[in-house]
């Protein structure tokens, strides 16, 4: 599904924030990656998701090079098969879960009616159905982060990028926050989980870590072969 070779992406010319970088990661694998501060992980995901190009090296999804892609590609590529969800809930304060929920797929030719159904049952998917019109700062950590998981998938992405999604919550939140995200994967989605935390590592099935841009190490069913 995803295949990159020899990827490099600079901070600057001296830098490298992802050197020669080989990866691939077949579809619905549940895949960890864990590495020092600075070590290029958030870089990677950005890469993952359209959000930033590459200097030299190719990224192919389904044999598509992303880099020839225009921007406008790149958005619709986005926006049809990357969910995204981050540390902090990047909800919208002053929206209400369901609304928050409507925002990607509100440019769609859907009417207002059905982008609210669809938001509703994609709450009701992450068991919170009744705090549909609650504001996030009205619901606890863990509900704000299963209401940005639920929006991730708003548009049934193949693939979730979640960047530390475990990591501003207490122990039980982030245990149901990592059931979620396993339950969703066992559907058939990719799923691509930047985290320090190694409980979270260890429930998905591949941890590649990261050390100054390049791959250290990758450990499968617990075992890590460098």
């Amino acid at each position: 599904m995803i295949k990159l070779r020899k990827l490099c992406v600079s901070y600057n010319s001296r830098e490298l924030a992802l050197d020669h970088f080989d990866l691939d990661i077949m579809q619905g694998e549940r895949v960890a990656v864990m590495g020092p501060s600075g070590c290029g992980k958030s870089t990677l995901l950005s890469v993952l998701g359209g959000l930033l190009r590459q200097q030299s090296g190719s990224y192919e999804f389904h044999g598509h090079d992303l880099r020839s892609f225009s921007p406008a590609q790149l958005a619709k590529f986005r926006g049809e098969q990357i969910g995204f969800v981050f540390q902090h809930f990047a909800l919208l304060p002053h929206l209400t879960l369901q609304e928050n929920l409507q925002v990607p797929i509100e440019h769609l030719n859907v009417s207002r009616r059905e982008a609210s159904y669809r938001a509703l049952e994609m709450l009701s998917k992450v068991g919170i159905e009744n705090l549909a019109r609650r504001f996030p700062a009205e619901v606890s950590g863990g509900q704000a982060q299963r209401a940005a998981i639920a929006r991730s998938i708003m548009r049934n992405p193949p693939v979730i990028l979640a960047d530390e999604p475990t990591g501003s919550l207490d122990d039980r939140s982030s245990s149901d926050v990592l059931e979620l995200l396993n339950t969703l994967a066992a559907d058939g989605t990719t799923l691509i989980v930047v985290t320090h935390n190694e409980a979270v590592a260890d429930a998905l099935s591949r941890t590649v870590r990261i050390d100054q841009g390049k791959i250290v190490g990758v450990a499968t069913e617990a075992r890590l072969s460098a």
